[in-house]
Parts: C-alpha cells; sequence; structure tokens
C-alpha cells in the first residue's frame, strides 16, 4: 500500500495565489478518489495524510466526507499546535477538537487516526529545534530541569536556563501518551505514531 500527503502542497499552492485554490481543491479530492479507486482494484491500501482543519479554506469536513469512501485511513496530524512558535506540541483538547471538527459520523471516524508524536521539541529562547528521546535523555541528565506537568495542553515540559536563557523541552511521557490513547478510544478513531523511532523503549509498552 501507500501513505501520502497532498493537503500540505495543495495549501501552500492555494495561499500563494499562483493558482486557482477551488479548482486546485475539486481536483486534488478527483485525484485521491481515482487513486483510491486504483489501489483498492489492486488489492493495496492507500492511507491519507491530511491536516487538522486550522482555518477557513483549509481541509475541512466537506473535504474529508468527500475521499472518505476511496481511502483505507485517514491520518490526521494533531502533533504540531504551536508551529515551531513558543507552545505546547500538542494539547489534548486541541487534538480531540481537531477530529470532532472533521467528523460526527462514526462510521467514518472508524477510518480516522490520530496522530501521537514520539518525539518532542527543544525551545531555546526563540529557537526551536527537534528533540528526540536521546537528546531528551542528555538534557536531564546534564541540566536537572525542573519538570512541570501542563494541565492545559495535558503535557509535560520541563525548564532549566543555560546562559540566561530559558530553555523548555516538550517531549511526551507516560502520562500524557495515555491521555491520548484513551482519547483515541473515546472518539472511535485509531491512532498513528509520528517519530516511531524517537520515542523511548517503553512509550511501546502503552501500545
Amino acid at each position: 500500500g501507500l501513505t501520502i500527503e497532498l493537503w500540505l502542497a495543495w495549501y501552500t499552492l492555494g495561499t500563494s495565489g499562483s493558482t486557482d485554490a477551488q479548482k486546485l481543491r475539486d481536483n486534488l479530492n478527483i485525484f485521491v478518489k481515482r487513486l483510491g479507486a486504483a489501489f483498492s482494484s489492486a488489492d493495496l491500501k492507500l492511507l491519507l495524510v491530511v491536516p487538522p482543519e486550522r482555518s477557513k479554506g483549509y481541509f475541512g469536513a466537506t473535504d474529508l466526507k468527500s475521499i472518505a469512501t476511496s481511502v483505507h485511513k485517514i491520518i490526521v496530524m494533531t502533533t504540531d499546535f504551536s508551529m515551531g512558535q513558543p507552545g505546547p506540541s500538542a494539547p489534548l483538547g486541541w487534538q480531540m477538537r481537531a477530529i470532532e471538527k472533521l467528523c460526527d459520523d462514526d462510521e467514518i471516524r472508524e477510518k480516522m487516526m490520530l496522530t501521537v508524536a514520539f518525539e518532542g521539541h527543544h525551545l531555546r529562547g526563540k529557537q526551536t529545534s527537534e528533540l528526540p528521546g536521546k537528546k531528551f535523555i542528555e538534557l536531564l541528565s546534564k541540566f536537572k530541569p525542573n519538570v512541570k506537568w501542563d494541565s492545559k495542553s495535558e503535557e509535560h515540559v520541563a525548564i532549566y536556563r543555560t546562559n540566561g536563557v530559558k530553555n523548555l523541552l516538550n517531549y511526551p511521557s507516560l502520562l500524557s501518551l495515555t491521555r491520548r490513547i484513551a482519547a483515541a478510544r473515546q472518539l472511535g478513531v485509531g491512532l498513528a505514531v509520528w517519530g516511531v523511532g524517537q520515542g523511548l523503549n517503553y512509550f511501546f509498552d502503552l501500545l
């Protein structure tokens, strides 16, 4: 089978003013339907990665309903709430709303997957970088940061300073992952893992 992501490219082209956004959107839905039919006839599975609905005109419920029967699974990328800016990685409430806004049909939800990340983010001043598990453990050992539970995002965050610069480590924990697994069950959707090789070994005990 094949896992494919198309909508980010569409959104970039559609908002750049270089093309007719609605026409491109319609053609993209047609393409997904034809691709799905071709895969189905070949006994192959097509998984489509889609973004959460961030603004009007972005991928939304109408688009999802249009292509839902043409794909095997729909992976909703609920992993980058702050998009490189200071803030939580993926607040649980935002992740749940992303699913709820896209679909309230139980049958279609069985095809949907909420995405959790096994990697984190390191915010150093105003600079953000990806944070794999091995690096996270190294930073915990070296700087002994203060680890807090953010009840709003339902994520753990580690905080320390180096040379007067504030560092924030947003990295998944057993508790944060447990809450998201429970939310996926509550919503009636599956679970997809982003950055599976960046997680800590014991994360797999939850799956």
